[in-house]
């Protein structure tokens, strides 16, 4: 933030929210109250569904995948509540019941119907439903210009959300920064191939700017998971991405984790810096070892000696590997273990 620089920060547990920097701006948002962070329905994908709704069957996927793809090509922007209009045409459609067209033409209709049954259709209604009272999602999310801005934190608390949901608002924001930065460095090339809206091209000339961010990524092992995980794959996918390509576009990854044996393998490797703190369990030592590639045996053989608030810092940041002690934080302290005792004593 001495930088002056635009930095977001996933934060699973509240410890960032109280932050506070004398010349530069604090901006929290979350998933209840007031600041309620709002996602924009039609850049989530599919999979964002699925990953909120893991009752959804094939039959349900395909036919959201159906009409998500419908949706995109007739408006540029919609809510749950269009999806889940879309969905009543297409069960009075498939039921031959009289029906407002609406934007469609009915062989559009009638040709996705042909292959789904009235209980699919409604089945997916009912989960949309459930998905929409969750008042995550509108037509115009908060605005990416309000997330990244030149001289500000803005923390995204997911203290509240599940695991899944926090997922889903982690991997939105970061496609949409990405995006935005993407475009905005491609603003000069006329035709932009937008990966958002893949059946069309949008003309970036006049791209709003956007500034290149720092995206920080708290317990990054449950958004990240190591190997063939279920749940995650989502926001594993946009941070592989931006791990690899996101430099060239102004967007830099910091992920944190305790755990980095549980850290996916691709987006560890692409970190070309490494502040390393104390690590005891042997599988942890070596799946950095065979992981990160400026990190020696000798590295490995000092972790668990450190001691509380030194690191070894490692990688393009410095020539060789340096022990350090990290200065005394000056922001406020989120986050610190609880004092059992004195708790059990008052």
């Amino acid at each position: 933030m001495k930088k002056k620089a635009s930095v977001v920060v996933f934060d699973p547990h509240g410890e960032y929210v109280e932050m506070e920097f004398a010349d530069s701006d604090v901006r929290v948002y979350g998933t209840k109250g007031e600041n309620k962070i709002k996602i924009e329905t039609s850049t989530l994908r599919t999979q964002d569904f699925i990953n909120l709704a893991p009752d959804i069957t094939k039959a349900q996927n395909d036919l959201l995948d159906e009409s998500l793809d419908l949706l995109s090509k007739y408006y540029e922007k919609y809510d749950l509540n269009r999806l889940h209009d879309l969905l009543r045409i297409l069960y009075n459609v498939k039921n031959k019941a009289e029906t407002e067209l609406d934007v469609f033409p009915s062989r559009i209709l009638e040709g996705i119907t042909k292959s789904v049954s009235l209980s699919t259709i409604g089945a997916l209604m009912r989960r949309i439903s459930r998905l929409e009272r969750m008042d995550m999602f509108a037509v115009d999310g908060t605005g990416i210009d309000k997330i990244i801005k030149k001289n500000q934190l803005t923390i995204i608390d997911l203290s509240d959300a599940d695991e899944r949901l926090s997922e889903t608002i982690m991997a939105a924001i970061s496609r949409a920064i990405f995006s935005a930065r993407k475009r905005y460095v491609k603003r000069d090339t006329g035709m932009f191939y937008d990966e958002q809206s893949p059946n069309q091209k949008t003309y970036m000339q006049n791209s709003t700017y956007i500034p290149p961010a720092l995206i920080i990524v708290e317990e990054a092992h449950n958004f990240a998971p190591r190997g063939n995980h279920e749940i995650s794959t989502v926001s594993r996918s946009i941070l592989r991405k931006i791990a690899r390509e996101g430099r060239k576009f102004g967007v830099g990854l910091c992920i944190v984790s305790q755990r980095p044996n549980k850290l996916d393998a691709d987006i560890l490797s692409q970190c070309n810096t490494q502040i390393i703190m104390k690590i005891v369990n042997p599988s942890d030592q070596e799946y950095i070892r065979q992981s990160v590639e400026s990190v020696t045996e000798d590295i490995v053989r000092d972790l668990p000696s450190l001691s509380r608030g030194e690191a070894i810092v490692s990688g393009s940041a410095t020539r060789v590997a340096v022990p350090v002690k990290i200065k005394r934080r000056i922001t406020k302290i989120g986050g610190s273990d609880i004092n059992l005792v004195n708790e059990w004593m008052l």
